[in-house]
């Protein structure tokens, strides 16, 4: 983990412990393992709404866009804050580094709800298994 914006360190991995994103013309998805489940969000990259589901059933609306060679995805979803619903609105930047790192920051409103933070992903090595062939 490294300091989000504000200079605080959040000890929780934005797209759990692994993810895997598939890039298509249209869309982005995000394939996220998080405590043995696997969570699937899909961004349309045309700039149409996605709807896509988070863990405790609640929908998050977002906006995915290009800006400066970077992701930028919008989204909007209910809470309940202290007992009362609260709507909370998020943007996550996420682009990937000189290191070949996919960095992710978060931030949004309101802020007691939505702690800004900032996570790398290193991409990790595939594992080429060692194939004897047989004649």
């Amino acid at each position: 983990m490294q300091p989000g914006p504000d200079g605080k360190i959040v000890l929780a991995a934005m797209l759990g412990e692994r993810v895997v994103v598939q890039q298509t013309d249209e869309s982005i998805t995000l394939r996220i393992s998080f405590q043995g489940d696997i969570v699937v969000a899909v961004y349309d990259l045309t700039g149409a709404e996605s709807k896509n589901v988070s863990p405790g059933d609640i929908t998050v609306i977002s906006r995915a866009a290009w800006k400066d060679g970077r992701l930028v995805i919008d989204s909007t979803s209910e809470s309940v804050d202290a007992g009362k619903p609260v709507t909370v609105k998020t943007t996550r930047v996420m682009w990937i580094d000189k290191a070949g790192d996919l960095i992710v920051e978060r931030s949004g409103s309101p802020s007691n709800v939505v702690t800004s933070s900032r996570s790398v992903y290193t991409r990790r090595q595939l594992q080429t298994p060692n194939l004897k062939l047989q004649s």
